[in-house]
């Protein structure tokens, strides 16, 4: 799409950033010096490692974590940025955050930039967290007025109150999180850059930090980039999203288009889905982590919202240590205020039905609910994990997001839907009563 240079606050052109394997430096001129000498007569490199039997365990080779990247972001945008790990997302951040230096390409950026790029980017461990609040005001550019006029917000939003003068060193990671976040979403930069690091936060945290995302975005100055796994936050939240893969952009547009491009759920109808191949981002618990979870309704056309009158199919993957640790799977429903609805989970693990246990170090738990089920509306999904029938050693309750749409029903000139959760269609019928005699 043909965007107004006037209007970019961010122009990326044929950049490219590469890496070299092995290729690392002595430490020293003169050994820098001697390797250069070593390679150019043919000799063995020496400052590679050598195993006992001689052979050279060096890597040399060249890497390009990115490479003719093209893209312009225009005022006002909240664009997401999806990719499996090792795509080139973190680069392309670092990149923008001026961390590193591109090996090709230019990008122009108009304005300051904040970024939060990982837990307690920008903070020194041994000052307090209202210290750290105006190094990085500092760092941003801000004078010390400014932050001082943002200063009572940013630290009511970040919830530290009481740890306000201790020295960041002693904060938890959600705290670090948490203090960070507020800095950079407080200081009114022109581009906010926010990566995954607020998977570190507790969910309310999570819901609080995408509402000021949005509403730092709604005033049509401010562009937001968003890094994230979590395809219903990047769906809720942005309003375009790019797709990294291989250090290209694969895609580039509309949202629900470049989810489907990235999962490769085209044609499966209404979809919500998480992944985490990178078993350090997933959920996890006592021996069990997360591998994937996804809510669809198959009778949808791809990008159409859930409908109350079709089938839902709730399926989710989990790793466990020990591939003969008995596991049962809990689905959990929630109302949007957080009412607990219904819980429906597994019962073939007991000891009477050893025959059906499921073998493995993988297991995969799929839940159908059956159409005309829900209320249109807000509900929340969570699962429970528990291990030998009796220790929950995984429990989210915050898992998915659906909403659903209210098919139509023949109600015969009633108005209006019951303000009900739930609205199950159970079977009913209607006859003459037996007569008195």
């Amino acid at each position: 799409m043909e965007r107004n240079p006037k209007d970019l606050t961010l122009q990326i052109s044929s950049l490219g950033k590469q890496y070299r394997l092995g290729k690392i430096g002595t430490g020293s001129l003169s050994g820098d010096l001697r390797r250069k000498l070593s390679m150019w007569r043919g000799e063995q490199d020496p400052a590679v490692p050598v195993d006992f039997d001689g052979s050279d365990r060096s890597l040399y080779g060249d890497i390009w974590a990115l490479r003719g990247v093209n893209i312009e972001i225009g005022k006002g945008e909240v664009v997401g940025l999806i990719g499996k790990n090792g795509a080139g997302k973190s680069t392309l951040l670092k990149l923008l955050s001026q961390v590193t230096a591109p090996t090709e390409g230019t990008i122009r950026i108009k304005g300051r930039v904040s970024s939060l790029l990982e837990v307690g980017t920008g903070m020194h461990p041994e000052l307090t967290g209202k210290e750290n609040i105006f190094l990085n005001g500092a760092l941003l550019g801000m004078t010390k007025a400014e932050v001082e006029k943002k200063f009572d917000e940013i630290v009511a939003f970040s919830g530290c109150e009481n740890f306000i003068n201790t020295p960041v060193k002693r904060y938890s990671s959600g705290m670090k999180v948490r203090l960070g976040f507020s800095v950079a979403a407080f200081m009114e930069p022109e581009i906010l850059i926010v990566d995954e690091v607020l998977a570190v936060g507790d969910a309310e945290f999570r819901k609080k930090a995408v509402a000021r995302m949005k509403e730092v975005s709604s005033g049509g100055d401010r562009t937001v980039i968003f890094v994230s796994h979590n395809m219903t936050s990047v769906r809720s939240l942005c309003t375009r999203c790019i797709y990294l893969k291989d250090g290209r952009v694969a895609y580039d547009g509309d949202v629900a288009a470049c989810i489907a491009e990235y999962l490769g759920f085209e044609g499966k109808g209404s979809v919500k889905s998480y992944a985490w191949p990178d078993p350090h981002d997933a959920p996890s618990g006592e021996g069990v982590r997360m591998v994937s979870a996804q809510v669809v309704s198959p009778g949808r056309a791809y990008g159409e919202p859930f409908s109350t009158d079709m089938e839902t199919i709730f399926e989710i993957e989990v790793e466990r240590t020990d591939p003969d640790m008995p596991l049962d799977c809990t689905l959990r429903i929630f109302s949007e205020s957080g009412d607990f609805l219904a819980a429906s989970g597994t019962l073939f693990f007991s000891e009477r039905e050893e025959k059906d246990r499921v073998k493995g170090k993988r297991v995969r738990f799929t839940c159908r609910i059956p159409p005309d089920f829900f209320n249109q509306g807000l509900y929340r999904f969570g699962v429970l994990l528990v291990a030998d029938r009796q220790r929950a050693v995984l429990r989210l309750d915050d898992l998915f997001e659906i909403t659903y749409t209210t098919a139509p029903r023949d109600t015969d000139g009633w108005m209006g839907t019951p303000a009900a959760h739930l609205m199950p269609r159970f079977e009913w019928k209607a006859e003459p009563g037996k007569d008195e005699n």
